[in-house]
């Protein structure tokens, strides 16, 4: 049995006011003879009861003692006469007999006012109570979630990472370095090629963002003879495979071509150039 979800029903703390159907009544009987934990949540919710109810209790006002003793003797008197509201005087006329003071309904209404307020104050509390919990269950619901996908975005990440520290001792993975082939600027790109399988991994974060139409080209030399090995995507920023492979090779090399690329690059756009060692 979920008794977790039987404590948070709010059934004890209506079973400690008294006012539990009586199916609920028996449940809670039943169920707090078996289960530790639910008897331990009884005993506090009427522990909680007890203690808001002299928290909160309403003092009678100082003349209520007075009002009680004038009904008691107003009582006393009329049961003494013949009727109710009328006594023949000594010269036999019937006089108007004085009727019981107001003040006794009042004390009356004293105690069950005072219980009332004592039960709508107990069920507001109740209720803020389960609303702070309803909240607090949601806010950690949310944080819970906050954290599961932070934990698969780290599990992903050092998956990768294990296979980039993996492939960086492979002895068939070769790393190239590509120098810029104009003077003035100081352009540098690596590259990683794995010699077995011919995949060539590429991080283009750092070529320089091209003018709209352009689009860099990666090419491979074997004996002397370009080979394309695909297009750079525009706005790349992450490590890319290259959609070619090379099985061989002498060097690799990027030029700057019009956008799709181009059959054959362009020598006079050739802005990278690294031999493979």
């Amino acid at each position: 049995m979920d008794t977790r979800s039987f404590i948070d029903s709010g059934i004890l703390q209506d079973y400690a006011l008294g006012i539990a159907s009586e199916q609920d009544r028996r449940a809670v009987q039943c169920l707090s003879g078996i289960y530790p934990e639910i008897k331990e949540a009884l005993v506090q919710a009427e522990r909680d009861l007890e203690q808001f109810a002299g928290a909160y209790a309403v003092k009678a006002p100082s003349s209520l003692r007075e009002s009680v003793m004038a009904g008691v003797r107003n009582h006393g008197q009329i049961k003494q006469v013949a009727s109710p509201a009328e006594a023949p005087d000594k010269a036999g006329r019937v006089v108007q007999m004085n009727q019981p003071i107001a003040a006794s309904k009042t004390t009356l209404v004293w105690p069950w006012a005072a219980a009332a307020s004592v039960c709508l104050g107990f069920a507001i509390w109740q209720y803020s109570i389960n609303g702070a919990r309803t909240s607090e269950i949601n806010r950690l619901s949310v944080e819970s979630e906050s954290l599961r996908t932070n934990i698969d975005s780290l599990r992903s990440s050092l998956h990768v990472a294990q296979n980039s520290f993996g492939e960086v001792f492979d002895p068939n993975m070769k790393k190239v370095v590509l120098n810029s082939t104009v003077a003035e600027k100081s352009l540098q790109l690596s590259l990683f090629w794995n010699t077995s399988t011919g995949e060539v991994q590429i991080d283009p974060a750092a070529l320089p963002e091209l003018a709209e139409g352009l689009q860099y080209q990666l090419w491979v030399l074997i004996d002397g003879v370009p080979q394309d090995m695909g297009v750079i995507p525009i706005d790349a920023s992450e490590v890319l495979i290259a959609s070619q492979s090379a099985t061989g090779g002498q060097a690799f090399a990027i030029t700057i071509e019009k956008l799709g690329g181009s059959p054959t690059p362009s020598l006079d756009q050739l802005i990278l150039l690294g031999n493979v060692v």
